[in-house]
């Protein structure tokens, strides 16, 4: 019964990244600052440092600097993916899936 149960939560799981995946993919592009603007430095380096930090499980520090990016350019899928890796790696996917709606809670 248990491993029926950790199948279901994998299940949900795998649909709530792909209904992530596609909700970034389908938007229409966002904002991205200018190549030569000083917001599309910041971005790119906040970008940069949000992945090392991720890469080398500094948690905090990437999750600021790839939240950063967000901001700073919307459109960015890149970062919001990271965000989302992030989240999966402190296991609070489906904790943020069921805030924001996606996974719908079951009643016992």
């Amino acid at each position: 019964m248990r491993a029926s149960l950790m199948g279901d939560a994998r299940r949900r799981l795998r649909i709530t990244l792909l209904l992530l995946a596609t909700v970034v993919a389908c938007q229409d592009g966002g904002k991205l600052p200018g190549t030569s603007s000083p917001e599309y430095r910041d971005a790119v380096s906040a970008f940069y440092l949000g992945l090392a930090a991720l890469q080398t499980s500094q948690d905090g520090f990437a999750e600021e600097q790839l939240i950063k990016v967000t901001q700073l350019a919307p459109g960015e899928p890149a970062a919001w993916a990271d965000l989302g890796l992030l989240a999966m790696r402190r296991q609070e996917l489906i904790r943020i899936g069921i805030k924001q709606g996606l996974i719908p809670l079951q009643d016992e």
